[in-house]
């Protein structure tokens, strides 16, 4: 596959052939762009360590309305921590460990926003709407991308 990306035109003729004459929703084309980048990912995709849900469900845990979602994710000497309450909007909290300087964005559906860390890598994002996410982090040892998640 080539390193070159589709001009918008081209992706708006895809998209049409595919799902019909009327010209692609923002969201359509977004992803569109981004499977162009999915033979990198794999190089760079982070594991998912752990998944607060698969332990709850195993033991059958339920606390009440509210449920603390925390997950894990790792990718050589890099890692990013989350957790969120099921309440809406969302906040949530977590770490990005990874040598300084460091850089995290998250992205959603609607698109991108660099995220501020503290020294120690810790983040806060407020205000939430439910939906998919995903977190790209850049440090001087590489790259982590976690795979797309709903919060």
């Amino acid at each position: 596959m080539s390193d070159q990306q589709p001009s918008d035109e081209e992706l708006q003729l895809l998209l049409q052939a595919m799902f019909g004459a009327e010209p692609a929703p923002p969201a359509q084309a977004e992803f569109a762009i981004a499977a162009f980048d999915l033979p990198k990912i794999d190089e760079e995709l982070a594991e998912l360590v752990f998944d607060s849900t698969d332990i709850a469900e195993l033991a059958g845990v339920r606390s009440g309305n509210s449920e603390r979602v925390q997950l894990s994710f790792a990718h050589g000497n890099l890692s990013l921590d989350a957790e969120w309450e099921s309440t809406e909007p969302v906040t949530i909290t977590g770490q990005f460990e990874a040598p300084a300087p460091r850089t995290l964005t998250m992205h959603r559906i609607t698109g991108s926003t660099e995220i501020e860390l503290d020294d120690h890598g810790e983040f806060e994002v407020h205000s939430l709407i439910r939906g998919p996410i995903r977190f790209s982090g850049q440090s001087g040892e590489g790259r982590l991308e976690t795979d797309w998640f709903s919060i």
